[in-house]
């Protein structure tokens, strides 16, 4: 058998012919290619986080109406159920409009636990006084934070509805048509200038409302409050 019946017979069927002792190299990605992939990444996830943050901000807004026209609607099937809007905080007591809507958004049992007649300090109230309404919560709030008032009295707000108006310690009526006006589909109350924990503490009114708002979460509250309750 000759050599160039040799080299015949040692090709392989399809014809493919390896060189000879040539070893076979696989590349690899070097450092560049990697930190170029890596800072692709980066930016397309810097892209994405602002719309990502934006679904998030709109769907907590939306929470957040939600809840309050939920509110609303325990004031008005309060207000229609006793001719009247809800009596003002007694301090230190469970009193005030947000305990007394409480039936009004299938909590009532909530309110049930707490005796009205006793302090909120008492045996039978210090822990049922910590319950936490979920509508009670701002949407916007990471987690329901500590003050030194009683867990279902904390929060952020916006608004002050109460006999003075805005700026003013003049007394004024609140009347059942602040209740039922269109305006208050979207939001309950009226709406006054925003205002901080320590200005509250001055306006000294015995009916002061508060309505939540993100931006006031510095002072450390969340949720809804009923204004006295923080005296």
């Amino acid at each position: 058998m000759n050599a160039s019946t040799r080299r015949s017979r040692s090709l392989p069927e399809d014809g493919i012919v390896f060189p000879a002792n040539r070893p076979l190299h696989r590349r690899g990605v070097s450092l560049v290619e990697l930190l170029v992939c890596l800072a692709i990444i980066g930016l397309m996830i810097s892209m994405l986080m602002p719309a990502i943050h934006a679904v998030r901000m709109s769907s907590q807004r939306t929470v957040c109406v939600n809840h309050k026209s939920q509110i609303n609607l325990a004031l008005r099937m309060y207000a229609d159920a006793n001719k009247a809007l809800p009596p003002p905080p007694r301090p230190g007591y469970p009193s005030g409009w947000t305990w007394e809507i409480l039936p009004f958004m299938e909590e009532g049992a909530m309110q049930s636990s707490l005796v009205s007649g006793q302090p909120i300090t008492a045996a039978g109230n210090a822990s049922a006084a910590r319950s936490r309404p979920p509508l009670y919560r701002c949407a916007f709030a990471s987690s329901w934070r500590s003050s030194d008032v009683a867990g279902i009295l904390p929060a952020d707000f916006l608004a002050v509805v109460s006999e003075s108006k805005p700026g003013s310690r003049k007394r004024t009526d609140i009347s059942l048509s602040i209740v039922h006006s269109p305006e208050t589909n979207t939001l309950p109350w009226p709406v006054a200038a925003e205002i901080s924990w320590e200005e509250y503490g001055r306006l000294r009114s015995q009916d002061a409302w508060k309505v939540w708002h993100p931006a006031s979460s510095g002072t450390g509250l969340s949720g809804l409050i009923d204004g006295d309750g923080a005296d």
